[in-house]
C-alpha cells in the first residue's frame, strides 16, 4: 500500500498547482520517487542539511517559477525545544519573482505524542512551537509556518499567548471573518475505531496547521483535501482477516491536507504593478500508513490587493477548486497513471 499511497498523495498535491511543497517524514523508499515527479514538474529540491538525523526527515520544494532564487537551511532545536525525536526546523526564503518580496517558510514536524500539558513531550513541543513563532517574528518579510505540528488546542494557546499579537492561526482567522460562517478548523487527523466506522466516530485532531506572522499575509480561503478512498474496502477487510492486523482508513493517509489560499500585501508589489498581488495556498499535511506526511503550498495569481482598509479587493482572480473538481481531477490522474 506504501506505493499507492506515495503517488496518490503526489497526484493530490499536483492538482492544486503548488508553488512550495513541504514533506515531513519523507522515508527514504520513496524520496527518490517524490523527488524525481516533482523535479520533471517543475520544482527545485529545498533540502535542510541535518535533516536525515533519523529515519524520516522533512524536504520542501519550490516551483522554479515562483522564485528568483531560494536560500534554505536547517535549524535544530535548542535548550529546553531540544528534540530527542531529531527534529528540527527547514527555513526557506524564496524571493518572489515580479515583486520586492521574499517569503520565509518553515517545514517543521514537532515533538509527537505526550498529553497537552501534562507530560515532557507536550513541554517540549511547546517550546518547539515557541522557537518557531520567535523564527518567524525575527524575519523582516512575510513569515509563515506549515506542518504537522502535533500541537494540542491548550498547547497552542499558551504559546500565542506568550508572543501576543504577533502570529495568527490561519484558520482560526478564516473563522473569524468568514462571512458564511463555515468552520475552516476541522480535523486533520484521524484514527478511525474500524474499517467500518467514519473518521467522526474514531480518535481525531487538528494537528495540522498554518501560522503567519500577522501583518505580512491575509489568507482568503482554506479547505482541507485528500479525502478520496484509494484503498478497496473488500480488499482491506480480507487483508485484514488474513494478516489480524485491520487497515483502518481507506484514504491516502491519515491525514488531511489543508489549503490555505492567501494575498501578499501590495507593499511588496513594484511601483509600476501596484495593483497585482499574490495569492498562495499551503497544504500541510498527509501521512500514509507507513509515515510519509506532505505538506504544500500552491499559489494563484491575479489583479488582487489589499488596501488600506484591509478590504479585499479580487477582480478577475482565477477561481479556487471546489471539492467535487478537486475529486474529479484526482479520478483522472488516477486513470492516466493506470493507462501509463
Amino acid at each position: 500500500a506504501l506505493m499507492e499511497r506515495t503517488l496518490a498523495i503526489i497526484d493530490i498535491i499536483l492538482i492544486e498547482n503548488a508553488d512550495v511543497i513541504n514533506l515531513q517524514e519523507v522515508i527514504p523508499d520513496t524520496f527518490e520517487i517524490i523527488r524525481n515527479r516533482f523535479v520533471k514538474e517543475g520544482y527545485t529540491l529545498s533540502f535542510g542539511a541535518n535533516n536525515k538525523h533519523s529515519n524520516y526527515f522533512t524536504v520542501t520544494f519550490v516551483r522554479n517559477k515562483f522564485s528568483n532564487s531560494i536560500y534554505s537551511y536547517s535549524t535544530d532545536f535548542t535548550n529546553d525545544a531540544k528534540s530527542q525525536q531529531g527534529r528540527s526546523l527547514l527555513v526557506t526564503e524564496i524571493d518572489i519573482p515580479d515583486t520586492t518580496c521574499t517569503l520565509m517558510v518553515i517545514n517543521s514536524h514537532l515533538e509527537s505524542c505526550g498529553t497537552a500539558m501534562k507530560s515532557v513531550g507536550s513541554t517540549i513541543r511547546q517550546s518547539q512551537l515557541t522557537q518557531a513563532f520567535q523564527t518567524l517574528i525575527d524575519f523582516e518579510g512575510p513569515a509563515l509556518l506549515a506542518g504537522d505540528l502535533n500541537i494540542r488546542d491548550l498547547e497552542a494557546s499558551k504559546v500565542l499567548k506568550s508572543v501576543g499579537n504577533c502570529i495568527t492561526d490561519a484558520a482560526e482567522y478564516l473563522d473569524n471573518h468568514n462571512s458564511s460562517k463555515s468552520n475552516t478548523k476541522r480535523f486533520t487527523w484521524f484514527i478511525p475505531n474500524s474499517i467500518e466506522s467514519s473518521e467522526n466516530n474514531g480518535i481525531k485532531a487538528r494537528f495540522d496547521r498554518i501560522y503567519y506572522t500577522s501583518t505580512s499575509l491575509r489568507p482568503i480561503q482554506l479547505d482541507i483535501i485528500g479525502e478520496e478512498e484509494i484503498i478497496d474496502r473488500a480488499l482491506a477487510e480480507a487483508i485484514g482477516e488474513a494478516t489480524g492486523d485491520p487497515v483502518t482508513y481507506l484514504t491516502p493517509s491519515d491525514h488531511r491536507g489543508v489549503v490555505l489560499t492567501f494575498l501578499l500585501p501590495v507593499a511588496f508589489m513594484p511601483a509600476s504593478s501596484s495593483s497585482t498581488s499574490t495569492s498562495s495556498a499551503v497544504i500541510p499535511v498527509f501521512r500514509t500508513e507507513e509515515d510519509l506526511p506532505v505538506v504544500s503550498m500552491g499559489q494563484k495569481r491575479g489583479r488582487s490587493a489589499i488596501d488600506s482598509s484591509d478590504s479585499l479587493i479580487n477582480d478577475d482572480a482565477p477561481p479556487l477548486k471546489a471539492a467535487d473538481q478537486r475529486r474529479q481531477l484526482f479520478l483522472d490522474a488516477l486513470a492516466k497513471r493506470s493507462i501509463q
